[in-house]
């Protein structure tokens, strides 16, 4: 098992990040996984998992301004989505529903599990009564054990402070094999649209020494590279 956290502050693209490596392991790799979405319906994510697999504007979906060729591409992703391993709920919302819930994906085959995101968790009626701080310690170690016990890799988006600290519990940290931070740089424009990738914690490897730069293209983030080739087709078809 493993425990993954990718933290960020709000519009940082923790999400993001954390539903693309999600559509790739089930939609590419074929590999069977489960979201657990307490910030959006059911029916939201999988509208943001189609318009991101078929590098499309969800928000342009929503403005009622996709043209025909999004749609084609969005129906093109829809048909080869319907086959993908992937289990969807917003109900676990409790440490105990969260944890039964997991448990039923696992022996139907999950290999992968995404939780989007921690502190959005509510307390089981017996840790009502208990602080915030301890509230999350109690989520995180839910999901560690679970991730030991069961022998699967949980990815886990976490909020951050407007300080950059973990919000609400440092067992976040302590918790975590890796540990993901987002951040937007000032340099982040329309034109540059970049955020910052760095890997904090590396509980079993080493450290790399240099922030990896992602893209955010509508609802995908880009590699470097991916941009520069992105950047070059789009100047040619102004051209």
């Amino acid at each position: 098992g493993e425990l993954i956290i990718i933290s960020g502050k709000a519009g940082s693209c923790k999400t993001t990040l954390a539903r693309q490596i999600l559509t790739h392991v089930c939609g590419v790799e074929k590999v069977k996984s489960a979201l657990i979405t307490l910030e959006m319906s059911e029916a939201q994510i999988a509208g943001q998992t189609l318009t991101d697999r078929s590098q499309t504007s969800y928000r342009k979906f929503m403005a009622g301004v996709a043209n025909e060729r999004d749609w084609a591409k969005l129906f093109k992703a829809k048909a080869e989505a319907e086959g993908w391993p992937l289990f969807i709920t917003a109900r676990a919302r409790t440490p105990a529903r969260l944890s039964a819930y997991v448990r039923k994906v696992v022996r139907r085959g999950a290999r992968l599990i995404v939780l989007d995101y921690l502190q959005a968790l509510q307390p089981d009626p017996a840790q009502a009564r208990l602080n915030i701080e301890q509230q999350v310690s109690f989520a995180s170690n839910t999901v560690r054990d679970l991730a030991v016990t069961l022998g699967v890799r949980f990815i886990v988006v976490c909020t951050e402070s407007r300080e950059g600290e973990l919000r609400y519990s440092d067992a976040i940290r302590y918790d975590a094999w890796r540990w993901i931070q987002m951040v937007q740089p000032d340099e982040n424009t329309e034109d540059n649209p970049v955020y910052l990738c760095t890997l904090k914690k590396n509980r079993f490897g080493v450290l790399p020494k240099n922030d990896k730069e992602l893209y955010r293209v509508g609802d995908r983030l880009l590699s470097s590279a991916e941009w520069l080739e992105h950047t070059k087709t789009n100047k040619g078809r102004k051209e």
